[in-house]
């Protein structure tokens, strides 16, 4: 279950897939689950693997939910709720 920091629920999102645009294509993609409050991505990537990862907010503990449930595993996706 995602965890509330404020009123914000944060979802950290590993391996995003390689992409022109990545920030345009990671809110559109994730806004299908429930309105995108915030989006970022690093320009740092993970050390240990040159992986790409991202951050993604939403205001609904069940929005956030389904993200998870949902996008888990697409791609090589994985999304974590951050505690």
């Amino acid at each position: 279950m995602a965890q509330a920091r404020g009123e914000l629920f944060t979802l950290f999102v590993d391996n995003l897939p390689e992409d022109e645009d990545p920030l345009s294509w990671f809110r559109q993609f994730f806004n299908q689950f429930g309105a995108v409050k915030d989006a970022f991505i690093p320009a740092k990537r993970s050390r240990v693997s040159d992986r790409r990862f991202g951050f993604i907010r939403y205001n609904c503990a069940t929005a956030a939910n389904v993200a998870i449930s949902k996008s888990n595993g697409v791609g090589k996706m994985t999304v974590n709720d951050v505690f």
